[in-house]
């Protein structure tokens, strides 16, 4: 009796140890295909250092359209999340400029703003890093609201 019930436990545990291994192979595709954007240069590299002009930081952030074009809203928001370059939005006289020259600079804020869904995504990035409040994340706070302000994305939805 007993052998019966270690062959029935053996083969339940070999069911689920394939039952995992199958899923673990489907979620690992999906995985490979929407793994998240990586910038191949940020400001913590040493390349970074030798840039000697904004143009150059820029051209190191750019991300290729195929790419784009496979990557979820969420994942192009966190692209935009983690360019490089995001805190330059405060370095311009308004909003409005700040938004055109992320238009030019960025290329995961222009696809975002292609997006359909482009402002509940950045709604809901907003309200993560607002329920989180971990000191220094204000400054992706604020950039975002700045963000929310360009024309397609306010209107998206």
């Amino acid at each position: 009796m007993l052998k019966g019930k270690s062959i029935i436990n053996l083969l339940i545990i070999v069911i689920l140890l394939i039952s995992i291994c199958v899923a673990c192979s489907l979620n690992k595709s999906s995985i490979d295909e929407n793994e998240a954007f990586k910038y191949k240069v940020t400001s913590q590299d040493e390349e970074w250092k030798t840039f000697e002009t904004h143009a150059a930081m820029v051209e190191a952030c750019r991300i290729p359209s195929e790419t784009l074009n496979k990557m979820t809203t969420a994942e192009v928001m966190d692209a935009v999340i983690d360019f490089p370059l995001l805190f330059d939005v405060f370095f311009y006289g308004s909003k409005e400029q700040a938004v055109e020259e992320m238009l030019n600079n960025s290329d995961a804020f222009k696809e975002l703003t292609a997006r359909r869904d482009a402002k509940t995504v950045l709604l809901n990035k907003l309200s993560y890093f607002k329920e989180r409040s971990i000191p220094g994340e204000s400054l992706y706070i604020k950039a975002l609201e700045i963000l929310l302000t360009e024309e397609n994305i306010s209107q998206s939805d």
